[in-house]
């Protein structure tokens, strides 16, 4: 029998243990390969550019770097859970070069058969995965099947050596390995982890801090945050390693239910377990918490785009007009019927600068007929001034909330004079595209006509079109009619924020799975570790009289904690991202929290009674 067979039958001997990693990392290659391949898609450079090529080549390293971490985690467990396979092939006289032999061949292969399996689902599903990412980025397009050689080739050699330094890594791990402690590999003892008190409250208080330090970001930035973030994961350990231990040991005061069922059992278990466990978690709940964190941000910032280019952008097109300009526009409005127009308002306002009590601005002078003929092809609530020196304040950029009613705000003319108005109301909403609007104030029709005889207007021409969304080649048309700077086009903006936005949802939301795949795996291989350990005892319980049902049940309750005390803690320390975001942003992050929150517990929850099932499988065998 030769290393070649041995190696076969190990594979397929294993198998079953092997098969949560080996599918983790052929989606690992998936992702890898479709991040590569969209890169070198002709259609994607054709019609996106090359702006793509820096957040996809981001996520291809982010991919590689995580995927070499856990697969050389993964590996090291198989090799450590295996020391008595091994030390029985040192027994029947095999070297620990060829059995170090073996398994490289064995880490190699299982690799090679993964990248095969990954490249090829990659290129099946290629066509599947541009349209996708297309669609995430705004673009209605007609993808043709493609398989990049290229990008088969970059796949290839990063996890190829990524399956070479893992597997000479567990080739090194067999030298290390003594034959007396192969047989007792399990049997180690371990002490009653110790808790302080002390420790356990001031994990607490950093992370408390933490979050409130997280929603007061906007004063400064750049030096909260690193602050926030250390508090965070200084936090996260601290209550692994003190306050969880201090709880569970706490919890054996309580006599009733201590000394109830398998709770004696089940405590004392989990309250070993900690010691070994608590760092791993620590990282689980931190890891947790930033792909929750990511995931949920990108997801909700998609999904606010519509909101924002619509507040920013009420009209389809804005441009400065003349007679020349208009009928140039008109003609090209007749060329695509699909962008029928619907409305066209021409718009008069005096540019001049306000000031207010706190602040001088830029500010546009319109008449009250005008702005109410724009309300009522909008849907908005129009304005009604009733004396000459009151006015009406129209959006600003700054975030005031109604501070301007009730203030006086004087106009300065170009020659210099200066006239003050009383603000009555404000409107929360940008008159047009372009930014001398930004910031508008609505006067009567008598005064604006007073002012306009000392100072000329300037003159803008609003359209909205029919599927404003969809006009890549209306937009196109125009943009070589108008000159540069002198237009505002709502599909421009619209594609701008849905390339970036989709660009972020699309590497975010893959990156996020591969991770949670990964946190997942992890912790399933770990407490499968742990389960070889604890055979002997739950044999020891069986012996006793313990049932089985009864060993099931205390295993589902002390695996319950190990996956539910990081997750709880991953989604406290992302809620509050995501909340003190939102009010960074100026933006609603909640529904696509709650979303992102369901999904990541659905997967857990799968890794949880997987896990279960693989454990009462070791510990407590049928026969």
């Amino acid at each position: 029998m030769t290393l070649f067979s041995i190696t076969a039958k190990n594979i397929k001997k294993n198998f079953q243990n092997y098969f949560i990693y080996f599918f983790s990392m052929v989606f690992s290659i998936v992702v890898f390969y479709i991040f590569t391949s969209i890169q070198y898609n002709d259609q994607v450079v054709q019609i996106i550019g090359k702006r793509t090529h820096l957040m996809l080549n981001v996520g291809s390293i982010s991919v590689a770097v995580f995927s070499a971490i856990f697969m050389g985690y993964s590996n090291s467990f198989f090799t450590r859970k295996r020391k008595k396979e091994i030390g029985l092939y040192s027994l029947l006289g095999l070297q620990k070069r060829q059995v170090a032999r073996m398994l490289f061949y064995e880490n190699l292969v299982m690799g090679m058969v993964a990248l095969f399996i990954g490249i090829a689902a990659g290129s099946l599903f290629s066509k599947l995965f541009v349209m996708l990412f297309f669609r995430l980025m705004g673009h209605f397009v007609q993808v043709y099947f493609a398989i990049s050689p290229q990008a088969i080739l970059n796949t290839i050699i990063v996890f190829l050596i990524i399956f070479i330094i893992i597997s000479l890594h567990a080739y090194s791990l067999i030298y290390r390995f003594k034959l007396v402690d192969l047989f007792h590999a399990e049997r180690s003892g371990e002490t009653e982890p110790k808790a302080s008190l002390i420790l356990a409250l001031v994990s607490i208080a950093a992370i408390v801090t933490g979050y409130v330090l997280a929603f007061h970001l906007a004063g400064n930035f750049f030096l909260l945050a690193p602050t926030v973030l250390a508090l965070i994961i200084i936090g996260s350990y601290g209550l692994f390693h003190s306050f969880m231990v201090f709880v569970i040991r706490l919890s054996r005061k309580n006599t009733s239910s201590y000394y109830q069922g398998m709770n004696l059992i089940s405590t004392s278990n989990l309250l070993y377990r900690i010691k070994s466990n608590a760092t791993l978690l620590a990282t689980i709940a931190i890891l947790s918490a930033t792909t929750l964190t990511a995931m949920g941000m990108s997801y909700g910032i998609y999904h606010e785009i519509n909101k924002s280019v619509d507040l920013r952008n009420p009209f389809s097109f804005v441009y400065w007009n003349n007679a020349g300009r208009d009928q140039k526009v008109n003609q090209a409005l007749a060329q695509y019927p699909q962008n029928r127009l619907l409305h066209a308002v021409e718009i008069g306002f005096i540019a001049t600068r306000g000031t207010l009590p706190d602040m001088d601005i830029q500010l546009a002078l319109i008449p009250e007929s005008k702005y109410n003929k724009i309300a009522q092809i909008k849907g908005w609530d129009e304005v009604n001034i009733n004396k000459a020196e009151n006015a009406v304040f129209v959006y600003s950029d700054y975030d005031f909330k109604g501070k301007f009613v009730g203030q006086k705000i004087a106009v300065e003319l170009e020659n210099k004079s200066k006239i003050k108005f009383h603000i009555t109301a404000r409107r929360n909403c940008i008159l047009t595209n372009n930014d001398n609007t930004r910031n508008t104030l609505v006067l009567r029709d008598e005064v604006y006509q007073h002012l306009a005889r000392a100072q000329k207007p300037y003159s803008l021409r609003a359209l909205i079109v029919n599927n404003q969304k969809r006009c890549p080649e209306l937009n196109a048309e125009l943009g070589k009619i108008l000159p540069k700077y002198s237009w505002n086009s709502y599909y421009s903006e619209y594609m701008l924020y849905m390339e970036e936005s989709g660009m972020l949802m699309f590497v975010g939301g893959f990156l996020g799975l591969v991770i949670l795949l990964a946190t997942g795996s992890i912790i399933y291989f770990r407490q499968l570790n742990d389960a070889q350990k604890e055979k002997l005892n739950y044999q020891i319980l069986r012996n006793i009289g313990v049932s089985r049902s009864e060993i099931k049940a205390s295993i589902r309750k002390q695996l319950l904690y190990v996956f539910l005390f990081p997750l709880l803690l991953g989604i406290a320390h992302s809620w509050a991202a995501l909340m003190a975001l939102s009010h960074l942003l100026l933006t609603s992050l909640v529904t696509s929290t709650i979303i992102t929150i369901a999904v990541y517990t659905l997967v857990y929850l799968f890794y949880y009674l997987l896990t279960v099932r693989s454990y009462n499988e070791i510990v407590n065998p049928e026969n």
